[in-house]
């Protein structure tokens, strides 16, 4: 076993409110650790000390997660924390007869090695700080990020918020209060093949060697049998994943910890592999453990596959050539990463590629996947992992208990802790009691079936509130086979309680976005799928697989059709649930773009509006367009003004509508479908004339994707340019050149039209303002121009009380 560091990764801020502040730490040795907060920002005087006033201090023991990893949750309990004001703090360790605070752990001070540590407080000795929320909705300052990939394209986002952090050292009003982590803060299922040894390597470190169920049998799980590249066939066939990234898929529970811990610091990095080095002849159990046969597809010759071209051109070796240096791009942002994370409080709630693209999608997946041993184990270990090294510091009172209490006062969230130390404890060899434990808490006992464990949680503020949502585990199905799933299935009343609540906004937390440009997720998404399920029946390949191919792939799964609207019913109750607080900000991540979008609701018999959802989406942080997807939508500026269209708009009757034809007028069977419907959902345009309304509509909505309408002298240096061309009409053949020439100009810059939408790596900064007797929200952009350093290229404004006042929207007739 390789020399491990006793800080594995942390200490990373956690949740903070008006009486705590938790700080989460990974360890390598069992041992105890102190956190004590100080007021201001101050350097360390020694282990637990400093010249400013202590304002809180508390020690907790770890718990044992693997067989050298140890965390802890330390939840120091403050008096009345003041907003809008810095506070820093100090870990103590004490562990294998040593007791030591950050200064002489070396982590208050830039270290050497590759990725390069970097001192935590901004300046050597001094402690890491944090601001506290503002009490005031003006002064609250949010970031959000999603969808962070160790071998996507461009730069690591997540990493400008460091720069952020540090400007805000010296202004407390640009200083970030809180970030939200929105999803995919992992990939399991696409891991670069140069980093796979090395996870392999520090997971077995980590936890342990551990067996998986392959062929019928549980055998060791060595890089041997489940080397990199050659994954696909074995998640795939015989765990019935249907990812299309597979070849690397994390399999251990030690894998998932130790992507975590790589993703989250510094400290346990070690030399990535040679890409020639993975291209090794298969295992001599290959057909046990269903391998991908490559040799096999290759002529049975490795080293054929390791130089045969791929659809792109290119070799697989020079495709895992240029995806090693995406790894090391990734890895050398690390540090910032870790020195933000340590710098902000910090709360994470899961999406799909946590576990596995997909997880989830329909009835189907959920039946395949959890009766196959090896999917289930797949799930199970992600499952861990994330309440590992997410889950338990974003409500640690959750967690745990003061003092002794019976078995069935322990939340289902503490009993899950004591089944993982029991999971930990036996992972060479698990007993099935212990694996029926954890499944029954995780709720992957059964084909359908919801977690005893809780992982949605609220964030409460001074006049405000956070609900964190789950739209993975708790999901439902309105039929069996391919249906699309109720994200919070029958949870909402449980995630989401009916409003006001007593607070001025509410914010909501949703992997996946509640508001969605119309196009993409009414007619691109569908459309891709239904083509991708006639191609795949034409050429026959439903049943036939070539190496790694999954048997019965179908286009929901490759195109991920599974955002809110694709049950309309359940997101018009999502909207419903919502529209019962004044002003609602979302923010989201997932769909690899980032863009705001504003919804108006009305409900029944309100002549004014009555509330007013702002969705912030950022994404990816890691994950972005392709250089040719980019290059075509530099090309195609209209695309971006086609995406934003018309505003939507809807008017709804939960039960017998009003709408009345006027005599032998016809409509479209799909309206006239919605309209036998209930509740009855219908477009409020493109009506036959004499269409009147009986009945008032019982709910009404109109959604706009909003645009940056800020003068390009208000923009940062370097900021894309959309040029305004003029028209000549005396002059044509000049004016259509003029148009050709702009044209090619625009094609051949590498910039991107950010305006409306950002499809490149971003991240989301979320302020208010005041705006007369209300509120305005702005959703500021970081992207990159240079592929460097983030800068606020898009900001979209959106007030909470628009003047004029918009009306509700009526039947519009042709």
């Amino acid at each position: 076993m390789a020399d491990l560091p006793v800080v594995l990764a942390g200490p990373i801020l956690r949740r903070v409110d008006a009486r705590h502040v938790c700080v989460w730490i990974a360890l390598s040795k069992p041992g105890d650790v102190t956190v004590t907060v100080f007021l201001g920002r101050e350097p360390s005087t020694g282990p637990g000390r400093s010249a400013g006033t202590t304002v809180g201090t508390q020690t907790r023991t770890t718990r044992r997660c693997g067989a050298h990893l140890h965390v802890v949750v330390v939840d120091v309990e403050v008096v009345g924390l003041l907003p809008l004001t810095r506070y820093c703090y100090d870990v103590t360790v004490t562990a294998g007869g040593q007791t030591k605070g950050l200064k002489a752990l070396g982590l208050l001070k830039d270290g050497t090695g590759t990725p390069k540590p970097l001192a935590l407080g901004y300046g050597e000795d001094l402690l890491p700080s944090f601001v506290t929320p503002g009490a005031r909705i003006e002064d609250i300052r949010i970031a959000h990020a999603s969808c962070r990939k160790s071998n996507g394209p461009g730069q690591d986002a997540l990493a400008w918020l460091d720069d952020r952090i540090q400007e805000g050292l010296s202004n407390l009003g640009k200083a970030p209060q809180q970030l939200y982590l929105t999803g995919d803060q992992i990939y399991a299922d696409d891991v670069g093949g140069v980093l796979l040894p090395m996870l392999s390597d520090l997971g077995k470190d980590l936890v342990g060697p551990e067996e998986l169920p392959a062929g019928g049998a549980k055998l060791p799980a060595t890089q041997e049998r489940f080397p990199a590249l050659r994954r696909q066939g074995v998640v795939r066939e015989l765990g019935r994943l249907t990812t299309v990234d597979g070849h690397n898929h994390l399999l251990t529970y030690g894998e998932f910890a130790a992507m975590y811990c790589a993703a989250f610091s510094p400290a346990v990095w070690r030399p990535l592999k040679n890409p020639a080095d993975l291209f090794r002849p298969p295992p001599a159990d290959a057909a046990v453990t269903r391998t991908t046969d490559w040799e096999s597809a290759y002529e049975g010759d490795t080293e054929k596959w390791k130089t045969k071209p791929d659809k792109h051109k290119k070799s697989w070796l020079d495709r895992v050539t240029a995806e090693a240096e995406l790894v090391r791009t990734w890895r050398d942002a690390v540090p910032k990463v870790a020195r933000a994370l340590a710098n902000v409080p910090t709360y994470m709630i899961f999406d799909d590629h946590e576990i596995t693209d997909d997880w989830n999608i329909s009835e189907r997946w959920r039946r395949l996947v959890i009766s196959a041993p090896l999917g289930r184990a797949v799930i199970r270990h992600g499952l861990l992992a994330y309440t590992v090294f997410q889950g338990w510091g974003n409500d640690p009172a959750a967690f745990r208990h003061e003092g002794t209490v019976t078995e069935t006062q322990k939340s289902s969230n503490e009993k899950l802790l004591e089944a993982l130390t029991e999971f930990a404890d036996g992972i060479g060899s698990l007993p099935q009691a212990t694996l029926d434990k954890v499944d029954t808490l995780l709720g992957i006992d059964k084909v359908l079936n919801n977690p005893k464990v809780q992982f949605h949680y609220e964030v409460p503020g001074a006049l405000h509130t956070v609900r964190v949502l789950d739209t993975r585990t708790r999901r439902g199905y309105k039929a069996a086979g391919h249906a699309p799933a109720k994200l919070l299935g029958g949870s909402l009343d449980d995630q989401l309680p009916k409003g006001p609540g007593g607070r001025e906004l509410l914010m909501v937390v949703s992997p996946v976005p509640v508001l969605f440009p119309r196009m993409v997720e009414s007619l691109v998404q569908p459309v891709a799928a239904m083509v991708f399920d006639l191609t795949t029946h034409m050429a026959g390949r439903e049943t036939a697989t070539q190496p790694g191919e999954v048997i019965g792939l179908r286009g929901s799964e490759v195109r991920d059709v599974e955002g809110w609207r694709a049950d309309e019913e359940h997101h018009e109750q999502l909207l419903r649930r919502l529209g019962t607080y004044r002003r609602v900000v979302v923010l989201s991540g997932d769909v690899h773009f980032a863009s705001t979008l504003t919804l108006d609701f009305w409900g029944k018999d309100e002549a004014a509006l009555g509330s007013r959802i702002v969705q912030c989406t950022s994404s990816a942080a890691r994950n972005q367009p392709n250089g040719n997807e980019r290059g075509v939508l530099r090309t195609f500026r209209l695309g971006q003004q086609l995406l934003r269209g018309v505003p939507c708009e809807r008017i709804a009757w939960e039960g017998e509508h009003g709408i009345i034809l006027p005599p032998g007028a016809a409509i479209r069977p799909g309206r006239r479908a919605r309209l036998r419907r209930k509740p009855a959902i219908v477009s409020a345009q493109g009506w036959p004339l004499g269409t009147t309304v009986g009945k008032p509509p019982d709910w009404r909505w109109r959604l706009e994707v909003n645009r940056d309408d800020r003068p390009r002298t208000a923009l940062p240096a370097g900021a894309p340019d959309v040029p305004v061309l003029g028209w000549d009409a005396s002059d044509r053949v000049a004016s259509y050149g003029d148009i050709a020439a702009r044209h090619q100009e625009v094609t051949r810059a590498p910039k991107d039209p950010v305006r409306l939408m950002v499809f490149r790596n971003n991240i989301g900064l979320v302020s208010f303002a005041a705006d007369g007797p209300d509120y305005r929200v702005a959703h500021t952009l970081l992207s990159a121009a240079d592929e460097q350093t983030g800068d606020e290229f898009t900001e979209h404004s959106v007030r909470f009380a628009p003047s004029p006042a918009p009306a509700a929207p009526v039947l519009k007739v042709q």
